[in-house]
């Protein structure tokens, strides 16, 4: 036999099953605070889906008034004083708004919370 082998041991050594095990990890107030950010995320995705859902609904309406012909949309917004001021918009201009918020934009805008979120 070549002398620079050792030979194998007789007896394996086992852990000795009284031994005292490590204490396991109080990882849960860790957890519970990891997943915050993931499920406000979540959160963001869930409300731009429902809102693209709610722009495609509000879309159809103002389609359906094109087609019987009416041409402006008046709402109320707030002014600098007490009172509401009226705004008016063609309606062909505000589906084209809605198509271009469907789109794009409030996939653009929940991308941006996103970001916020991770970096705060």
């Amino acid at each position: 036999m070549n002398a620079d082998i050792e030979p194998a041991p007789e007896k394996l050594i086992m852990p000795n099953k009284s031994m005292p095990k490590k204490a396991p990890r109080n990882n849960a107030l860790f957890a519970a605070q990891r997943y915050v950010p993931l499920r406000k995320l979540n959160d963001i995705f869930i409300e731009s889906q429902l809102a693209v859902q709610g722009l495609q609904t509000i879309r159809a309406d103002f389609a359906a008034r094109q087609a019987k012909k009416q041409t402006r949309y008046r709402l109320l917004a707030p002014s600098i004083k007490a009172d509401p001021v009226g705004l008016s918009r063609n309606i062909s201009t505000i589906i084209e708004l809605v198509d271009a918020r469907i789109s794009s934009k409030e996939y653009v805008q929940s991308l941006v919370f996103s970001i916020a979120l991770i970096e705060d």
